[in-house]
């Protein structure tokens, strides 16, 4: 069990460096539209549901190295650490968990995971449609 806690822990860490990552690239395509013309953020979208909010962002800071037309593309994913937990599964592990509830919230976590993993090969896909698409375009690397 301290060995699933342990992989949790760790996809923590990646997580953040991951929302890290994701700050870093929205603010370097907040930077190219803002030069690209008057491009006003929205503060939010509706949905079905709810209102997504969009969370401010740092402003892309150009004295930082970074070239902003690769900063904007760049695509940090969620691989996680499973291990623990699909040995306990593997070996009907699961069991020695007395708390039902644990062993529920476990599930839904990697459960959840798994659709951040499917959505972000999508965002991936996309991510090389529209690098092939600057290159055909002429756009510098």
């Amino acid at each position: 069990m301290l060995n699933v806690a342990s992989d949790l822990h760790g996809d923590v860490k990646e997580m953040d460096e991951n929302a890290r990552t994701a700050a870093s690239r929205m603010a370097s395509l907040d930077h190219l539209l803002r030069k690209a013309g008057n491009w006003n953020p929205p503060r939010g979208y509706p949905s079905s549901r709810f209102f997504i909010k969009v969370e401010p962002i740092p402003p892309f800071d150009e004295q930082s190295g970074y070239t902003v037309g690769i900063e904007a593309f760049i695509l940090s994913t969620l691989d996680g650490n499973r291990f623990a937990y699909n040995t306990l599964i593997s070996t009907s592990g699961l069991d020695v968990i007395r708390d039902p509830k644990l062993v529920r919230d476990i599930q839904s976590y990697y459960a959840a995971v798994d659709k951040v993993r499917t959505f972000e090969l999508s965002l991936g896909d996309n991510r090389l449609r529209v690098l092939a698409a600057m290159q055909q375009g002429g756009f510098p690397r």
